[in-house]
């Protein structure tokens, strides 16, 4: 019997995992065809190949896979729960007194499996992907200049001949922290704790040592920095850190006193979007279990989609709430992914009560 059994989840395990890959990669198609149309006019306008556009496209589909695995999860269930009613195996497993609750074990190892590799690609590949998009987009379709993408804290720069680290960066309040630049040609060395943007340069306080002469300014001026407006061209977006970045980043703007709320939204979206797979499955079960009947598989193929759109509207929805400061961002990212888990779970008790 436990030979049988074995097969009987090893026959899930297959069956699901041939539906499931045909609509993850239905769906990447789709949402790589959009990203693609959405550049491409942009790259014929400029007489750019079309293939950098692909390349563009090709770069942000794993931010996109953040999303899609799970919806392609879901409707993957539905289908497999459609078909198995429609061989009738629901009505044979209850006929030899098994509970349905056998198929949900398989499909909920799959989505674990499935979770682990889209936590990896949220927290380290797609953020780094989506930057190198961003890049091609500007550098080879817009014609931009290359420059080099830094967070808004522990910041090296080269401006005029001079090496620069700046502790931080406020873009709202036009100030620079801890700033220390060095020119190597002529030994000189610029110290300031704070520079405020004054129209034209940064002016702050300092100390300035050379071979010569050592001098604390109280008008102390570094013309050589760049703008608030070219450091913030290349301020990194939370979506476009690692994990390790964006929480290091996070720590360092808390200690400052500044607000960290995009960076709490980012981290606890990547974290909620990542568990998603395990909730969709004890979503999709109970409402995939159903009578034999006419037009069943298509069926389940449009529910299935219109579910995975309503919950990820209810989840941007409480989302919003987070980036505004209604809600706690992290609250707001974890709330309808546990109340799903919550429903899905008491639905699927009820399937074979």
């Amino acid at each position: 019997m436990l030979k049988e059994w074995t097969r009987f989840e090893r026959y899930i395990h297959r069956e699901h995992a041939k539906l499931f890959l045909f609509v993850f990669f239905a769906l990447c198609s789709v949402y790589t065809l959009g990203a693609f149309l959405d550049v491409v006019d942009d790259a014929l306008e400029r007489r750019v190949s079309a293939f950098v556009a692909l390349k563009v496209a090709l770069l942000k589909l794993p931010y996109g896979v953040k999303e899609l695995g799970s919806m392609a999860i879901l409707v993957s269930v539905m289908l497999f729960l459609a078909i198995s009613s429609k061989h009738l195996e629901p009505v044979i497993l209850r006929s030899l007194g098994i509970r349905l609750g056998v198929y949900l074990r398989p499909l909920l190892q799959q989505a674990l499996v499935l979770s682990f590799f889209l936590a990896v690609n949220a927290f380290y590949i797609a953020p780094h992907l989506l930057a190198l998009s961003k890049e091609t987009y500007k550098v080879e379709i817009k014609g931009e200049k290359r420059a080099k993408m830094f967070t808004p804290v522990g910041i090296w720069i080269k401006a005029s001949g001079y090496f620069c680290y700046i502790g931080y960066f406020d873009e709202q309040r036009k100030l620079l922290k801890d700033v220390r630049c060095f020119n190597p040609d002529n030994t000189t060395l610029y110290a300031a704790s704070l520079l405020v943007w004054d129209r034209k340069r940064w002016i702050g306080k300092g100390r300035f040592w050379s071979e010569k002469e050592y001098r604390k300014l109280r008008h102390l001026q570094m013309d050589f920095l760049p703008s608030p407006e070219d450091l913030s061209g290349r301020r990194k977006g939370p979506d476009e850190m690692g994990m390790g970045e964006l929480i290091s980043v996070a720590y360092d703007l808390y200690r400052e006193g500044i607000s960290v709320r995009e960076y709490l939204w980012e981290i606890g979206n990547r974290m909620a979007l990542s568990l998603t797979p395990v909730v969709m499955v004890l979503f999709a079960f109970p409402m995939g279990i159903s009578e034999p009947r006419k037009g069943q598989v298509a069926l389940a193929f449009v529910k299935g989609l219109g579910l995975a759109v309503a919950f990820y509207s209810v989840f941007y929805g409480f989302s919003y709430l987070g980036r505004e400061s209604i809600m706690n961002p992290l609250a707001a990212a974890a709330l309808p992914v546990i109340l799903t888990a919550l429903v899905g779970y008491r639905m699927a008790k009820g399937v074979d009560e």
